[in-house]
């Protein structure tokens, strides 16, 4: 049987986490003070700390104890006040410790603890994801601090665009072979085969240079300059046109089409190499100074994104693309800080948390003053951290629906007494109505997700609701 610490004082709260424990295979330990010593005897599954009663040791003894290699695997529980000072906890592994509403803490501590029995202390270790959203976080806090050090190191070693991306269209495998010895050791190289392949390889990829032959079958190259210059989120992108043909009359054709350099075959690897590098660059430095971003989230995590905009104290407008998305996903930025987002019909801190889950898909940021309202007003670590939390506990909380988001809801047994209901409760309790399914209320609440589900599960608990 696995051991809880609790490190807590109140009575009325050590009951409830006592209450919660004696559902579950868990023994608890109390200790109001514990010293490192102790937690290395001890090692518990997880240490339970109040957070409202004094943070300052606390922060020290959670520091020894992430510190020590022998205990540097124990997660910790923060219980902490609705506006406490959670997100100072500089130390705080996003995705291995938590925090609980000190005004709602049973159900926190259940989904905290269920998830640590049902996993080894060893599988449970923080994903990587987790570890670099926490480096972004320390460099985020660490600026919004004002210590001197270069709070964009991290990019250093993870930039945002690792490499540029050159798009190859060309039908000759030996040409393809020869391109490919010549540039894939600077830059991310995309084949396509003939211009339509080219055309929608482009779409999906967006690339900092597209290199074409001229004569291929089904599109030639030329038809693929035609149709790159007159799509918007293409038009900008260099074409470097590679060709048997060497008359001056077909050069001035593709120069006036768009072209941005011809090169003629058989060609110099040397004169290639200077001639892409020279127009990536020119590409890349036309985008910064227009305050253009651009890329795949698959190569770019949102965190990252999210990042960069915040330490350039960036204003504009993040588009993200994807599949997971009816509509066109937006995020607005003031100097740096989100003030807005719009998801679907969802905007404000649900809609920025809902963002928070998208892995694929294209991005763009535009620098520009964004004329919309300012919905979210916090930090840019108090959210990330927020929102990862949220999406955890969601996640934990939606499996308690064998149907899954689709379980259908409907009034309960129990009747709403108007006292003795929250403000949340009671708009879930409204939408619900005669029926709704999980989805359809999650939709219709403007509170965010976790906080939606959290208020669906406690008015099953009371009866209020049922659920097929």
């Amino acid at each position: 049987m696995k051991t809880i610490l609790v490190a807590v004082r109140d009575e009325s709260l050590i009951t409830v986490i006592s209450e919660v424990l004696a559902t579950v295979a868990a023994e608890m330990e109390t200790e109001p003070k514990p010293t490192l010593e102790q937690i290395e005897q001890l090692m518990p599954a997880l240490v339970i700390v109040d957070y409202t009663e004094e943070p300052e040791k606390i922060d020290t003894l959670f520091k020894a104890v992430i510190d020590n290699e022998s205990t540097s695997s124990i997660p910790f529980m923060f219980i902490i006040s609705e506006f406490g000072k959670w997100s100072e906890i500089e130390d705080f592994r996003l995705g291995f410790d938590t925090k609980v509403s000190k005004d709602r803490p049973k159900l926190g501590i259940q989904l905290r603890v269920q998830a640590i029995l049902k996993k080894s202390r060893k599988d449970e270790g923080a994903s990587s994801k987790a570890k670099d959203l926490q480096q972004i976080m320390q460099s985020i806090i660490k600026k919004s601090k004002g210590s001197g050090d270069d709070t964009g190191s991290y990019l250093t070693t993870k930039p945002l665009i690792q490499q540029a991306k050159v798009l190859v269209v060309e039908d000759e495998p030996l040409t393809r072979d020869v391109l490919q010895a010549a540039l894939e050791k600077d830059y991310q190289i995309v084949f396509a085969y003939d211009g339509s392949k080219g055309y929608e390889t482009a779409i999906e990829e967006l690339p900092d240079l597209i290199i074409s032959d001229y004569m291929m079958p089904i599109m030639d190259g030329m038809q693929l300059l035609h149709k790159i210059r007159a799509t918007e989120e293409l038009k900008k992108i260099p074409f470097l046109f590679l060709t048997a043909k060497s008359r001056t009359e077909d050069k001035i054709e593709g120069l006036e089409q768009g072209a941005s350099e011809y090169l003629s075959k058989p060609f110099s690897i040397r004169e290639l190499q200077l001639r892409v590098s020279r127009l990536v660059e020119e590409a890349q430095y036309r985008r910064s100074s227009a305050g253009a971003l651009q890329g795949q989230l698959a190569e770019v995590g949102l965190p990252d994104i999210l990042h960069i905009i915040n330490n350039n104290r960036k204003s504009g407008e993040l588009v993200i693309n994807s599949s997971a998305a009816r509509d066109p996903v937006r995020i607005y930025f003031s100097e740096g800080n989100v003030i807005n987002a719009a998801y679907g019909k969802s905007n404000g801190l649900k809609a920025f948390f809902r963002s928070l889950s998208l892995e694929q898909g294209s991005f763009t940021f535009e620098t520009k003053q964004c004329l919309v309202k300012h919905l979210i007003k916090d930090r840019m670590e108090n959210l990330l951290l927020e929102g990862y939390r949220q999406m955890d506990e969601f996640e934990m909380l939606r499996t308690k629906f064998s149907s899954g988001l689709d379980a259908q809801l409907r009034p309960g047994t129990e009747k709403a007494v108007q006292s003795g209901i929250s403000n949340i409760d009671a708009i879930v309790l409204f939408a619900v109505g005669a029926h709704a399914s999980v989805q359809e209320v999650l939709d219709k609440v403007a509170f965010t997700d976790f906080e939606v589900i959290e208020s669906i599960i406690n008015l099953l608990d009371v009866k209020l609701i049922t659920s097929d």
